[in-house]
């Protein structure tokens, strides 16, 4: 069985593009969806080919998410945006 903070980043995912829109934008103009914004927030632009992110990929899912993935959505939840993310950008949802 899938371990509650994985469901509880299904749930981020899902009510952030409620709220805000499915799209995200950087301030260099590139989309994100959320779960990849998350990634990018936490691990850089090349989020994908980051060592950290390939471990965390590995972690079984009847395993907790670590904290710090969680603290950062939760952070970005309560409208503490990270500072790469463009809410100016015309027709973005954010």
């Amino acid at each position: 069985m899938r371990h509650s903070s994985w469901q509880y980043l299904i749930g981020w995912t899902s009510l952030m593009a409620r709220t805000y829109g499915s799209i995200v934008y950087d301030k260099g103009g590139k989309q994100w969806d959320w779960g990849q914004a998350l990634c990018r927030e936490i691990h850089g632009p090349d989020w994908n080919t980051s060592e950290d992110f390939a471990k965390i990929c590995a972690i079984p899912e009847w395993e907790p998410v670590p904290s710090d993935i969680l603290l950062r959505a939760r952070t970005w939840a309560t409208g503490n945006w990270p500072s790469w993310v463009d809410r100016d950008r015309e027709n973005s949802n954010v």
